[in-house]
């Protein structure tokens, strides 16, 4: 390639793995065994380096400064929304070595990339991928492998924030829920390539620990995702004034729980919030897919304070196994001294509250109002 002097090229709009750059402008020169690519643009700025062998497995080379990821439209006649990923075999795709001042992602922006990707005859495997940004980190590894019955994604991450309304803000999510520190660990697996559609088809484990903060009343949020949002919507619903807890929200101390992720749905059996008023342990089902619930919620506080307020409520039918379960797991945990259930179902946009009746032998419950079913608001 020596005698190929540097070439400039301006570009409109270039697609690379399937993500589209508008208004490129490339300068390439040749440099033994390599390309050197100094790129400009609105969405990527640095130097790429590519070998000129990309089958020996040297990996491609990104020292960015600006690098931001942007799925192709759909071509006509193709399905709306398809990932990146869609349609790529894993096997024929580069090692990458990666790093960015500024990296985002379909408009979540995750501050500083570091990434290491190497190439096997599986497909790819995600070495190291670390992401800083001012409210939080992301650590994560794992593969893009090419198995028995396709392509399969899985991937071990954790994240962590000093700030997590700041983190939901930065990462395209409303800021319903506020924290001085969180931390989620996952363990996730998916059919097909990285994206960030991959809700409805997602398998795995996680674990959620938030510390020193609040759920405001806002929706659509990330608390959604958690389940939290029908413990957000909890005070309007049911008319209980929280406002001597906080003017802007419930406040919490802790909220922690562990969900079982399958085909796009998160059950949980053990998330429990402690609060300086009340307590709330939750289990059932988020559909993340669906965008739906089916929960069953107990509420634990001072009879003199605001859960006082639910006991002008009428309990309904005990709802399946799930008081039951909520009894035994959460009845060393709750320090209240009135308890009041609930069942929460339908969709996250309006989720329908139902106050139920206690399980047998729980003196904490708040049951003794005589108002007739159906008043509940």
């Amino acid at each position: 390639m020596d005698w190929l002097g540097p070439v400039d090229v301006h570009l409109d709009r270039a697609t690379v793995f399937g993500f589209e750059f508008s208004d490129v402008v490339a300068q390439l020169r040749s440099d033994g065994e390599l390309w050197r690519i100094a790129v400009t643009g609105p969405q990527a700025e640095g130097q790429v380096t590519v070998p000129d062998d990309l089958t020996r497995g040297r990996p491609i080379v990104l020292d960015m400064k600006v690098l931001q990821l942007v799925s192709e439209e759909p071509a006509a006649g193709t399905t709306a929304g398809a990932p990146a990923s869609a349609g790529l075999d894993p096997r024929t795709l580069p090692a990458v070595t990666a790093q960015a001042e500024d990296f985002s992602w379909q408009s979540r922006r995750f501050g500083r990339l570091a990434a290491t990707i190497s190439r096997e005859p599986r497909g790819l495997t995600f070495d190291s991928i670390t992401t800083t940004a001012p409210a939080f980190d992301i650590t994560a590894k794992g593969s893009w492998w090419m198995e028995q019955d396709g392509p399969r994604t899985r991937l071990e991450a954790q994240f962590n924030s000093t700030d997590f309304a700041a983190a939901a803000r930065a990462l395209a999510y409303r800021d319903a829920i506020e924290a001085k520190k969180a931390r989620i660990t996952a363990s996730l697996w998916w059919p097909g390539g990285p994206s960030m559609d991959v809700l409805k088809t997602m398998d795995g484990t996680l674990r959620v620990a938030l510390q020193d903060g609040r759920l405001r009343d806002i929706e659509p949020g990330a608390g959604r995702m958690l389940g939290l949002l029908s413990v957000a919507q909890l005070p309007r619903r049911l008319s209980l004034d929280f406002r001597d807890v906080t003017e802007e929200g419930l406040a919490f101390n802790s909220v922690r729980g562990d969900f079982e992720v399958r085909a796009g749905n998160a059950y949980t059996q053990n998330l429990l919030l402690k609060g300086p008023a009340i307590d709330m342990g939750i289990v059932g089902r988020t559909g993340l897919g669906a965008e739906d619930y089916d929960q069953t919620i107990v509420v634990s506080g001072n009879p003199t304070g605001p859960l006082a307020v639910a006991g002008v409520l009428a309990a309904g039918p005990v709802i399946g196994a799930g008081v039951l379960v909520l009894s035994q797991l959460f009845k060393d945990q709750l320090q209240g001294l009135t308890r009041a259930y609930y069942h929460v179902s339908g969709p996250w946009a309006a989720p329908v509250v139902q106050r139920i009746a206690a399980p047998a032998g729980d003196e904490a419950a708040t049951d003794k109002a005589q108002v007739p079913e159906g008043s509940l608001p």
